[in-house]
């Protein structure tokens, strides 16, 4: 029986759904990575009412969720809330650890965007080689997994993971990313979506552990 501090499983494999399904459905109706530049640029010049709206949530889909996490945590400091205090840090230190772990990856893999080419060009600090892991994909799994983890059951979790699809989707359409590099920026967040989750823990077990000594 898993207890109240264990790793909330259920609900992180809810929020992955979606975009592992988003990411399945792609390799299947499109194709492989190669295929998807060619598919979604005609796709682009069809569409151009799509495509712009693929431009809003890719620019700005993120800022409502930075907006939420300030508001959480001005509310934590105003009403000395320190188990929310404690989960707000622990969703930046999640983020910082989860962005400075994709730009390593960035760097040193060298993949080139797909207008850019389709090879490798490791070690290399130019924006057309820093393909894999997808940022954009990273930055919104890192800040709304751990939303989940605390909030969700069933709902929430699904439907952050919709929203974290939809930014991942928008990444391949543009063609600035490959499926592949999405997927690689939903293991990158969550990792980051697990250290958030231990930090606040972490804090939660040192604040009860000096209230009993």
């Amino acid at each position: 029986m898993r207890g109240p501090d264990s790793y909330p499983i259920q609900r992180h494999v809810l929020y992955a759904l979606p975009l592992l399904l988003t990411i399945a459905l792609l390799w299947i109706m499109v194709g492989p990575d190669a295929s998807m530049t060619a598919f979604f640029s005609a796709h682009r010049e069809a569409h151009p009412g799509l495509t712009r709206a693929m431009r809003i949530v890719t620019d700005w889909a993120n800022a409502p969720v930075y907006i939420l996490y300030l508001a959480l945590f001005l509310s934590a400091w105003r009403n000395s809330n320190v188990p929310l205090r404690n989960f707000v840090l622990g969703a930046a230190a999640g983020f910082l650890a989860a962005f400075v772990l994709g730009e390593i990856c960035k760097i040193a893999v060298g993949r080139q965007r797909p207008l850019a080419g389709d090879g490798f060009a490791p070690f290399s600090f130019t924006n057309a080689n820093h393909s894999f892991p997808s940022g954009h994909t990273i930055r919104i799994v890192s800040s709304t997994l751990p939303l989940a983890q605390r909030y969700g059951n069933v709902l929430l979790p699904l439907a952050l993971g919709c929203l974290a699809a939809l930014v991942g989707f928008s990444r391949v359409y543009l063609s600035w990313h490959y499926p592949s590099d999405i997927l690689g920026g939903l293991v990158t967040g969550s990792i980051g979506g697990c250290v958030a989750w231990r930090v606040a823990r972490s804090s939660r077990l040192l604040k009860n552990k000096k209230h009993r000594s």
